[in-house]
């Protein structure tokens, strides 16, 4: 920048965190019918306490995959674990959201999508957050 502060870069998301940053953009999806999304992709029915307003709690993914038979329900838990433990997650690090979730249907394509991207913008939305919450 011209009045020489530096910003954080795609590049540097993908240099650093080894993600994809070319391919088919991750949308925030928001329209889903989260408790059936969650029953389908991870084959688990969760009770109805654990999700609300799009985001599940994180401590009911890992006692309720441990089956090596459901190797892709048990890596789209894990990939949802990495999502909103290090990459998209939350000031409570309690939640999840599930707008990712649906991203993981098809492991093998979801590969193909632009992770940094999104883990790029929601740095700098919440960068902007903390900044304006802080002026008086």
């Amino acid at each position: 920048m011209s009045f020489g502060e530096c910003t954080i870069t795609l590049q540097d998301v993908a240099l650093h965190l080894g993600l994809k940053i070319d391919g088919e953009l991750v949308n925030e999806a928001t329209s889903y019918k989260w408790y059936a999304v969650v029953q389908h992709l991870l084959i688990v029915a969760p009770p109805v306490n654990v999700i609300k307003w799009g985001l599940l709690r994180m401590n009911w993914l890992n006692p309720n995959f441990n089956n090596v038979e459901a190797l892709a329900h048990l890596a789209r838990a894990y990939i949802m674990c990495k999502i909103g433990g290090c990459l998209l997650g939350d000031h409570t690090d309690c939640h999840i959201t599930l707008r990712y979730l649906p991203h993981l249907e098809e492991l093998e394509e979801s590969g193909t999508y632009s992770w940094g991207s999104i883990v790029l913008a929601n740095l700098y939305w919440k960068m902007c957050k903390a900044i304006n919450s802080t002026r008086i």
